[in-house]
């Protein structure tokens, strides 16, 4: 008698695990389609961007293939399980390829939409500023310091020191941003 209840009981739970996997399944493809739509709108507005800075003088300062490798080296550093060393080497390939805002569009137009690598389990679809925004959550270490490779004419290179530590990595890119192009993100 008690095998009989048991083989029930190991009945129902695999019934219902599988009603709720079907069940997350059906939400999930139903509002990743929703949030693929406002990417693709995203992604369509860059072009309109670039139009709209041309139109005022501010023009890319790479080639397209700069972008390309840079929006990768983003997705690599921050696919699986990234660290602070990673993060940082993230902000520091963000400050030598963002001289404006045109740069900061042609970025985020090479990166697209992506799907990145979770740590333990299936990949997550990001804009460039959505992974920003949600791998960028380490606090940096006791000491490190970022600093611009090439900056642009007449314009001092940037540089970031933390002795204390404490600052998160997205607060550091962030004052980057601020700094060079009046944003954040």
């Amino acid at each position: 008698m008690e095998n009989k209840d048991n083989t029930k009981l190991i009945t129902n739970i695999v019934l219902i695990g599988g009603i709720l996997f079907v069940g997350y399944k059906i939400f999930d493809k139903f509002f990743s389609k929703q949030n693929t739509k406002k990417e693709e709108e995203t992604l369509k507005g860059y072009d309109k961007d670039l139009d709209e800075l041309k139109k005022q003088g501010i023009v890319p300062t790479f080639d397209a293939s700069k972008y390309n490798d840079d929006a990768n080296s983003i997705k690599n550093q921050l696919s699986g399980i990234e660290t602070y060393s990673n993060e940082l080497k993230v902000i520091l390939t963000i400050v030598n390829c963002v001289k404006n805002m045109a740069d900061w569009v042609m970025l985020k137009k090479a990166f697209g939409i992506q799907d990145i690598s979770d740590a333990f389990y299936g990949s997550t679809k990001y804009t460039l500023v959505q992974l920003l925004q949600d791998q960028l959550d380490n606090h940096v270490p006791l000491y490190f310091k970022v600093e611009e490779d090439n900056p642009p004419a007449g314009q001092r290179a940037w540089s970031y020191t933390s002795i204390f530590g404490g600052d998160l990595t997205l607060n550091v890119l962030n004052k980057f941003l601020q700094s060079r192009l009046r944003i954040t993100i």
